[in-house]
């Protein structure tokens, strides 16, 4: 009433101050007292000379955060194993099939040397032959020459 019926004046709620106002103070409060505890703890080990390590982070959030950040840091270290092996199964897969292939290569050209070498024997044989019919020709034109000469004489 005091500020009049203007929109900024006259929230469409109120707020309840009493129900979990008592909770969150009493959550401060336990708060503030382990934290004054945790300084009393860490000023008599100062003198003690003992120091206490904090933890890292009480904070639900960042542990969250660290946790993702360790997980995705995990995954990306097994997908890189998982590739440097299948790139590793690959390169051996491809060796493999050079290798088949430079045998197959191989056994090709030997038998095209042992074809080679048949058709090399095939035709000196059959110059071979074809000389020694010959020479049987002419010692039978020659036969048939003596003959003819020696009736006639």
């Amino acid at each position: 009433m005091l500020f009049g019926t203007r929109d900024n004046h006259n929230p469409g709620f109120l707020v309840d101050g009493f129900s979990n106002d008592t909770e969150f103070f009493n959550n401060i409060e336990e708060k503030e007292n382990e934290e004054k505890k945790e300084v009393k703890e860490e000023s008599s080990r100062k003198c003690q000379g003992i120091k206490k390590k904090k933890p890292f982070s009480q904070d639900p959030l960042a542990e969250a955060i660290l946790s993702m950040s360790n997980a995705k840091q995990v995954i990306l270290e097994k997908r890189l194993d998982f590739e440097s092996e299948q790139s590793e199964k690959k390169r051996k897969i491809e060796k493999k099939i050079r290798e088949a292939e430079m045998n197959l290569k191989k056994e090709e050209l030997e038998i095209e040397r042992i074809r080679a070498d048949t058709l090399q024997k095939k035709m000196e044989f059959e110059i071979e032959q074809t000389r020694m019919e010959f020479q049987l020709r002419m010692k039978e034109l020659d036969l048939k020459m003596m003959q003819f000469k020696s009736p006639s004489e």
